[in-house]
């Protein structure tokens, strides 16, 4: 029962992962394009 409460929130969180890196590397990737400028 632990287990399986776990795996639900683990898959909830994932898109907000997802969501969270896809933000990081959208602003690092505008960073190094405003310092390779």
């Amino acid at each position: 029962m632990r287990h399986s409460t776990f795996q639900c929130s683990f898959i909830r969180a994932l898109p907000l992962a997802k969501r969270t890196a896809s933000l990081i590397n959208k602003r690092n990737f505008e960073k190094a394009n405003i310092e390779y400028r």
